[in-house]
């Protein structure tokens, strides 16, 4: 039994003072082990490549789950003042954009490549056939990519200050091209707030070399890669995206 202070949660793992500078993700009961050791992995791969992320320790089993033991990251995340105050929440978007950028610069061929896991997601989906054999023509013809692609960039995700931020929660991380990443955190905004989702893709969009036509061209396979993800509140709104392919 662990017997230390829960410090965060999320709806697959749990987070845990575990010493000095450092904490314990515990994934929950029914994780699969190869979740915590693709994150440990993930994290000594974006570490090398100099990307502001939580340093992986070590990997632990405790009552049957697997965790990451990593370094502590401090603050608070951007979602609290961005959701208190949207409309001063410009600098946060600034910021969230160079960060972006910056893992978006580093090489990921470290990393599984984003297109074979949307087309395992995409299989795993309850679509008709018809709609899976399109989903998977289209993506068949996006351009694969080899940045280093975060997979759950959000607020909640960047932790501390504005000028000292650090990104969490790298599971999903894989390679591929920018604009993937891009859509991928528009898709997952939108959900919470359509005015919060649209500020960033502006700011991203403003500060980078992308268009939207290239961000908006992923919409519809990764709308049908979340229906795999447990969300049942935004189902209408995904298969509109994806029947909008």
């Amino acid at each position: 039994m662990l017997h230390r202070k829960l410090v965060g949660e999320g709806k697959v793992a749990e987070v845990f003072e575990y010493g000095e500078g450092r904490v314990l993700k515990l994934y929950r009961a029914g994780q699969p082990e190869s979740d915590a050791r693709r994150e440990f992995a993930v994290l000594d791969a974006v570490e090398a490549a100099g990307i502001a992320a939580p340093r992986a320790f070590d990997l632990v089993q405790v009552d049957g789950r697997w965790g990451v033991v990593m370094s502590t990251v401090e603050g608070r995340p951007f979602a609290e003042p961005m959701l208190a105050d949207p409309v001063g929440a410009g600098p946060y978007f600034a910021a969230m954009v160079r960060l972006q950028l910056g893992i978006h610069a580093a090489s990921g061929q470290a990393l599984a490549p984003l297109k074979v896991r949307l087309a395992r997601k995409i299989a795993a989906t309850d679509l008709s056939d018809p709609v899976k054999y399109r989903l998977r023509d289209k993506l068949s013809r996006l351009p694969a990519g080899d940045r280093v692609l975060h997979g759950d960039f959000h607020p909640y995700n960047i932790l501390g200050s504005l000028d000292g931020a650090v990104v969490v929660d790298w599971l999903d991380a894989t390679q591929g091209p920018p604009a993937a990443d891009v859509c991928r955190s528009w898709l997952l905004l939108q959900a919470v707030s359509r005015e919060i989702a649209d500020a960033y893709l502006t700011a991203y969009l403003a500060a980078g070399t992308l268009d939207r036509t290239a961000v908006s061209a992923w919409l519809p396979v990764l709308a049908a890669a979340r229906l795999t993800e447990n969300v049942p509140d935004e189902i209408p709104a995904l298969m509109a995206m994806v029947e909008a392919a």
